[in-house]
């Protein structure tokens, strides 16, 4: 349907993270880094193909690095102490990677610290778009919900329309021109939520979006850090499959979902949830394993609440949910390793019960 590598994301143990991606499908993907709870956060790129597939990864901010890919199918790129992040609300930066080879990749990026970690999957350069509806959830401490936008042309006009952005009125568009690589990072307030805010732009552009560090829901510690690649509004879609997270207790977890037009209706398995329009978004409680529905297309976040509530392990994490339309029958994935804080890992597949038998892990 899509013209993406669509990617799953679970998430499980004390601010543990479990990702999965594609297998690669094209050569080249952004990847950008938001400012953690405090900056002694470290940033990882990991890149996905087969083994002897090598490239570069750089900026025109003046980071430049080769990768080659041994036996193990990926290559851990450690950018070092708060590496690449932004933080700078509202001033345009040359901190964005662009990673890029001859052969077929796919990647993740990390974004890790001491009981608040989270890492996204990359889209490929293909699978971007020139609109977006921002989606991600309130962020609890200053430096709070956040975004980032980055060019992939020269002399890109990209216009803001924010919501609960620090420094600009909301409903009022802002235009920003961004040369090629370049990003503007965006951020509210304490309490604040950027979700609904508009992108659109005259070339294409990657988006990132989430949170320094939030507590899901706003009244449950702890926090953790959000982040995720969002997808532009002609890849939202209209059924979407949720693996409940595990140890999740009573509460389960929060789902969210933003529309793109008007009137839309959302429901989860067949039972009405409530009906929103263009850039409006939907908090559902209690989400457990489920098929979420729509009459037009959305997007869906999954949400992890944290530990401090009816959950007994881990702590809030953020995925995007691909449509069923975008699953594909094969994925990669890693589990980072070597901190305490990674001590147990999940891994959450939905799939059809027809084909079930067939699954495999390799």
């Amino acid at each position: 349907m899509s013209p993406f590598s669509p990617k799953l994301k679970g998430a499980l143990g004390a601010a543990a993270v479990l990702m999965l991606t594609t297998t690669a499908a094209h050569a080249s993907f952004i990847a950008n880094f938001h400012n953690n709870l405090t900056s002694n956060n470290t940033n990882t790129v990991f890149i996905f193909g087969e083994e002897g597939t090598a490239g570069t990864v750089s900026s025109v901010g003046g980071f430049n690095q080769n990768f080659s890919i041994d036996s193990t199918g990926v290559f851990e790129l450690s950018l070092g102490t708060n590496g690449q992040s932004m933080s700078q609300n509202g001033v345009v930066n040359t901190l964005s990677l662009l990673v890029k080879s001859a052969d077929p990749i796919s990647g993740l990026a990390l974004n890790r610290r001491n009981a608040t970690t989270d890492m996204t999957t990359l889209l490929d350069l293909d699978g971007l778009s020139t609109d977006y509806r921002v989606l991600t959830t309130t962020g609890t401490f200053s430096n709070g919900s956040q975004m980032s936008v980055t060019a992939t042309e020269d002399n890109t006009t990209v216009t803001i329309t924010p919501n609960d952005i620090t420094g600009l009125t909301d409903g009022v568009p802002v235009n920003v021109v961004l040369q090629k690589g370049e990003s503007i990072f965006y951020s509210s307030g304490a309490n604040g939520d950027l979700s609904g805010t508009r992108v659109q732009s005259t070339a294409k552009v990657a988006v990132f979006a989430g949170a320094a560090c939030t507590n899901v829901p706003t009244n449950v510690t702890a926090c953790d850090h959000l982040i995720q690649q969002q997808f532009g509004v002609e890849n939202f879609d209209t059924e979407f499959l949720l693996p409940e997270t595990p140890f999740a207790g009573a509460d389960k977890d929060l789902v969210r979902v933003i529309a793109a037009g008007d009137n839309t209706q959302v429901f989860v398995n067949g039972v009405l949830q409530g009906t929103i329009n263009a850039g409006e978004v939907l908090q559902i409680n209690n989400v457990g394993n489920a098929k979420i529905t729509s009459d037009k297309p959305v997007s869906v976040g999954q949400f992890m609440r944290g530990q401090s509530g009816s959950r007994s392990v881990g702590d809030p994490a953020f995925a995007l949910l691909p449509s069923v339309d975008q699953f594909l029958n094969a994925y990669a994935f890693t589990t980072p390793v070597g901190n305490e804080v990674f001590n147990q890992n999940q891994l959450n597949i939905a799939i059809d019960q027809s084909i079930a038998a067939s699954l495999k892990l390799n």
